[in-house]
């Protein structure tokens, strides 16, 4: 099994991949409208009184909750909870449950847009990688030039 990767390390490979182009090809922008229409995709920055508010609901110490709209009221934004991010940066995954949050709780409301020039940097990153990885390689019979001597390689050269 030489030369051969754990499998293990493959998956994290593939997973950190797969999280940097789905976070790096996305911001969080303040919200252009009061109520953004059901399934818009949103974070909902929690100010002091409103972590306190939700933690019987979603837990203690969150300070970003993030999800989709699943519908708004002049009082209350109602999301289906993706991922957690606490005060002390640890994120928790959820599964889509829906949590009502009143708007006094929220500092910062914000939509989740598709960047064009993240996503641009994001591509063009991993293909420079992919390019010096293939070429350092060897990988399909590609390779950089060998740096030359300059020798004439006679006797004695290359010893």
């Amino acid at each position: 099994m030489v030369g051969k990767r754990p499998r293990w390390k493959r998956s994290a490979a593939v997973g950190g991949l797969t999280l940097l182009a789905g976070t790096a090809c996305y911001t969080y922008q303040p919200l252009t409208a009061a109520d953004p229409a059901p399934g818009t995709p949103m974070a909902l920055v929690l100010n002091d009184q409103g972590r306190v508010a939700v933690a019987d609901s979603v837990g203690p110490g969150i300070r970003r909750v993030d999800g989709t709209l699943v519908r708004s009221t002049n009082d209350r934004w109602v999301v289906a909870v993706s991922e957690l991010l606490d005060i002390d940066g640890r994120l928790t995954k959820w599964s889509g449950e829906t949590v009502g949050f009143q708007r006094a709780y929220v500092a910062v409301p914000q939509e989740r847009r598709f960047s064009k020039k993240r996503t641009i940097l994001m591509v063009s990153t991993v293909a420079a990688g992919l390019a010096t990885i293939i070429a350092t390689r060897h990988l399909f019979g590609l390779s950089l030039p060998l740096i030359d001597g300059g020798g004439d390689g006679g006797p004695g050269q290359g010893q």
